[in-house]
């Protein structure tokens, strides 16, 4: 299997994919949000894992494996991420 090389500085934005063993038990369905979008690196925890800062609510570990984790390549990404902590999702109902 090949790996691709993933290498995220402290204060990259991501979106992070969520798998579904990452729920609680009988929290996940099919209609939950597969990806988290503008997420932060908030540091490095091993060469394959980063510490990303989700919302409050999400309920779930903060550390995601290099094989989640997908670099934001937007055109302004300031703008995007005072819009994305602007939105409330419900991520618990």
């Amino acid at each position: 299997m090949r790996r691709r090389e993933v290498n995220f500085e402290v204060e990259d934005l991501v979106l992070a994919h969520i798998r579904k063993e990452r729920f609680p038990k009988r929290e996940y369905n099919k209609l939950k949000f597969k990806k988290i979008g503008l997420c932060r690196v908030l540091r490095k925890v091993s060469a394959n894992a980063y510490e990303i800062e989700l919302p409050p609510n999400v309920g779930i570990s903060p550390i995601f494996d290099v094989a989640d984790l997908y670099k934001y390549e937007g055109e302004n990404a300031d703008d995007t991420a005072q819009d994305q902590e602007t939105q409330e999702i419900d991520w618990v109902k």
